[in-house]
């Protein structure tokens, strides 16, 4: 298969490509679903499956990101750095770009655990936000014992706090 494009030897799209091609279809089939129907006691079980899906397709974004970067595909757009290109191509602002990609990279290097919760669909792109933010926060003379203590607190909190709880709770446990 060549890697450098999105066709392999037999001219057939990329694994990859064929997998976002169906998940194009079926979300253009679920968004064509009458919600009004859909009974009272499902809108739960809908929504967590929606939440779960976004944090999924979010993580997916982010390893691609970063793979991207590793192969410096900025330079075959001209972009002059990865959020650049990221920006360009997700109609991201520069902030947002920047924040995707220094993500992307923590998630690859020193926050995994984040990185795993975040595709299993645990924890949402806001959470696995603020746990980078409050890892990359944490003093630079943290006694190592203590800051995988620290870091582990992130990765087992409740899940189902807010970004703003795990704000707050970063910022305190930071101090």
């Amino acid at each position: 298969m060549d890697i450098d494009t999105d066709r392999t030897a037999t001219g057939s799209a990329h694994p990859l490509m064929r997998w976002l091609a169906g998940v194009d279809e079926q979300v253009d089939g679920a968004i064509e679903c009458p919600t009004l129907s859909l009974p009272l006691d499902q809108y739960d079980a809908a929504l967590r499956q929606l939440s779960e899906c976004e944090a999924r397709l979010a993580s997916l974004r982010l390893r691609l990101t970063r793979q991207a970067e590793l192969n410096e595909v900025k330079k075959l757009s001209g972009a002059a750095n990865t959020a650049g290109w990221v920006r360009q191509l997700t109609r991201m602002g520069g902030r947002d770009a920047s924040v995707s990609v220094r993500l992307a990279k923590a998630l690859d290097l020193t926050i995994r655990p984040t990185g795993e919760a975040l595709a299993e669909g645990r924890i949402s792109l806001g959470q696995a936000q603020v746990i980078e933010r409050a890892i990359r926060r944490l003093p630079k003379d943290v006694d190592p014992r203590y800051g995988p203590k620290r870091s582990w607190f992130c990765w087992t909190a409740p899940s189902t706090w807010t970004p703003t709880t795990w704000t707050r709770q970063a910022s305190t446990s930071t101090r």
